[in-house]
């Protein structure tokens, strides 16, 4: 598995393996990446011609933090790894896990020493996944409404409630040796 960070080049696999039905959402973090807005991460299993690889999943890093303003405001100055997925046919394969250490090395290697990551209360294997990796409750509830296409595309209204969770990253966390270093966002840029 080699993580890295997204190129345009990549949108067209990621759809394969992770469809927005139509949403535009890996290009738009792409996009958002090259403002220096986001980090957008991918793990990848092919042979050294990258054009043949699959993409296993994804993970974006909020500079910024959280995407809730009352979320900032109470973590202020805390990235947040969001939009953790994984194709579902390598899902309880480890893809899930090297994300989040992957996001948090880009994180540490911006000079940031907490991440957070938001936890639905109806997700437990989400939850129960964060809290294996170190993160705890911070007390901090959030409530988001958003829409996502449905199997068959079509977007549905969801409604979001849950726990905000944080991991403090004192030093290098444990990573996986076959992590490709990815390069945090250019300072000057992001102010955040």
């Amino acid at each position: 598995m080699l993580i890295r960070a997204c190129t345009v080049e990549d949108v067209p696999a990621l759809e394969c393996s992770l469809p927005s039905h139509g949403t535009g959402v890996h290009a738009s973090f792409v996009a958002l990446q090259a403002a220096g807005e986001v980090g957008y991460l991918a793990a990848w299993h092919g042979g050294p011609d990258e054009r043949a690889a699959v993409a296993l999943g994804s993970v974006l890093i909020r500079w910024a933090g959280d995407r809730e303003a009352d979320v900032r405001a109470a973590l202020p100055e805390v990235p947040a790894i969001s939009n953790l997925g994984v194709a579902p046919q390598f899902r309880g394969r480890g893809v899930g896990t090297a994300l989040v250490r992957a996001a948090e090395e880009v994180i540490v290697a911006a000079g940031r020493d907490q991440a957070l990551m938001g936890a639905a209360d109806d997700n437990s294997r989400a939850r129960h996944l964060y809290r294996r990796l170190g993160y705890q409750d911070s007390g901090v509830r959030y409530s988001s409404s958003y829409d996502f296409p449905d199997a068959s595309g079509v977007l549905q209204r969801i409604h979001e409630q849950g726990a905000i969770l944080v991991r403090q990253l004192s030093g290098t966390p444990d990573f996986t040796p076959e992590v490709q270093r990815v390069q945090p966002p250019n300072r000057s840029r992001n102010p955040r």
